[in-house]
């Protein structure tokens, strides 16, 4: 994951596709910084993506046949929706605990910036 970090705001914040590299308050130049995303990232995404395929399951339910049809006559319409739910629900609780630990690797690297800059100017 990527983050912007403004030296002359002191900011640090999730990189925006079409910031540029510029700060969002001062549009001044930003440091990029990137982090590796944490497992909860990595379970945002397949909980997104199972959560996507049951949509397709909730769309096309009453033409699947099969094994998938039996299993979705089983849950019923109301199930499926409930699983839905329950996965986007999952999914943005990981995404939470994923931007705060990502986040949190971005404040370790933009200390390190600060002493380095710190340390050149003695």
């Amino acid at each position: 994951m990527r983050y912007c970090y403004c030296p002359e705001c002191d900011k640090l914040h999730p990189k925006n596709w079409y910031s540029r590299n510029k700060c969002e308050i001062c549009r001044g130049k930003c440091t990029i910084i990137e982090v590796n995303r944490t497992i909860y990232g990595f379970l945002m995404y397949l909980l997104d993506a199972v959560a996507a395929f049951f949509i397709g399951i909730y769309l096309f339910a009453d033409s699947l046949t099969g094994a998938l049809g039996e299993f979705v006559q089983s849950l019923g319409i109301e199930g499926i929706t409930i699983v839905i739910f329950a996965l986007i629900g999952a999914s943005v609780v990981f995404g939470y605990f994923d931007l705060k630990e990502t986040t949190r690797r971005a404040e370790l690297k933009v200390h390190q910036i600060r002493m380095k800059k710190l340390d050149q100017s003695l």
